[in-house]
C-alpha cells in the first residue's frame, strides 16, 4: 500500500500468491480522497464509490473506536475501527501498521517505510480504459 494523503490518493498492489491468477500479475487498487476507487489489472477495470474516501492521517483521533488488543502476525496490536468498514491493527510498541480488514478483504503489511518515495509511480496510474464508459460502477463493496 502506498499512502499519499497530501496528494489525495493511495494505492494497493494486490498479489495472490496461491492461484493461477498470480502469473497474470497484481491487481492494482487506486483510492482517492473523494471516495472513488479503481481496481484494475492489465485487461480490466472496475470502479467503486464509497461513502468515505481515503482516510486522513488523523482518522484515529476523529472518533475511531478502540476495540481491544490482539496478536496478529506475531505482533501485539492495538485494534481500532472507523465504524464504517475497516478494522485496523497497529503494533502496540511502535504504532506502525500491521494489518487491516476492510470490506471483507484482509491486508497484511510486509514492510513499512514512513516518508518513502514511490518509485515508478506511473505504474499506479489509473489506465485510460477505466474511463471509457465500458466499466459500470460497482456497488460499494469490492469483489
Amino acid at each position: 500500500m502506498y499512502y499519499a494523503w497530501p496528494r489525495g490518493w493511495g494505492s494497493n498492489a494486490i498479489r495472490d500468491q496461491l492461484s493461477a491468477a498470480a502469473a497474470a500479475g497484481p491487481l492494482l487498487d487506486v483510492q482517492w480522497a473523494n471516495g472513488t476507487s479503481y481496481l484494475f489489472d492489465v485487461a480490466s477495470c472496475r470502479t467503486f464509490r464509497f461513502a468515505v474516501g481515503l482516510l486522513p492521517p488523523d482518522w484515529k483521533a476523529r472518533g475511531a473506536a478502540y476495540l481491544r488488543r490482539d496478536r496478529v502476525n506475531g505482533f501485539d496490536c492495538h485494534v481500532r475501527s472507523n465504524f464504517l468498514f475497516a478494522r485496523y491493527y497497529e503494533d502496540a510498541a511502535t504504532g506502525r501498521p500491521v494489518a487491516w480488514i476492510a470490506g471483507g478483504m484482509e491486508r497484511h503489511v510486509l514492510s513499512f517505510e514512513e516518508g518513502g518515495v514511490l518509485q515508478d509511480s506511473f505504474k499506479f496510474q489509473t489506465p485510460a480504459y477505466c474511463f471509457n464508459g465500458s466499466n459500470a460502477d460497482a456497488p460499494a463493496s469490492p469483489p
